[in-house]
């Protein structure tokens, strides 16, 4: 369905990221696997993930496209919702804590948890 095939996406995307060592890819493959996990009702990691995309981009100065915002935000924010205000805020702290190799590695096990469940 629609989620293997971004799941698939997402395992290029991050492949890419390390190949070239692009701030703009690595900063987009973890934004859209906030998005997923948000999607998957992974709120914890969702907010994590986004916590160390906003540090990457505080960084980097990248920004988002507005496009890019209005998919991730109101994805993000559920999460949070679904966390309350303490958790939410732990797990984006220790996102933003997060090394940016550990966390595209994090990626890459989440993505490969998620297809050996849907293969079961």
């Amino acid at each position: 369905g629609a989620s293997h095939g971004a799941r698939l996406a997402l395992g290029e995307v991050l492949a890419i990221a390390r190949e070239t060592e692009s701030a703009p890819v690595a900063l987009s493959a973890l934004d859209v696997a906030s998005g997923l996990a948000a999607r998957r009702g992974d709120h914890e990691v969702a907010v994590r993930w986004f916590g160390v995309a906003q540090t990457r981009q505080d960084l980097s100065g990248l920004q988002r496209d507005s496009a890019d915002d209005a998919f991730l935000l109101p994805l993000v924010a559920a999460s949070r919702a679904a966390l309350g205000e303490e958790r939410a805020a732990a797990a984006e702290a220790a996102g933003r804590a997060l090394d940016h190799d550990a966390a595209l590695d994090e990626v890459r096990a989440w993505l490969d948890r998620q297809e050996d469940a849907a293969t079961r």
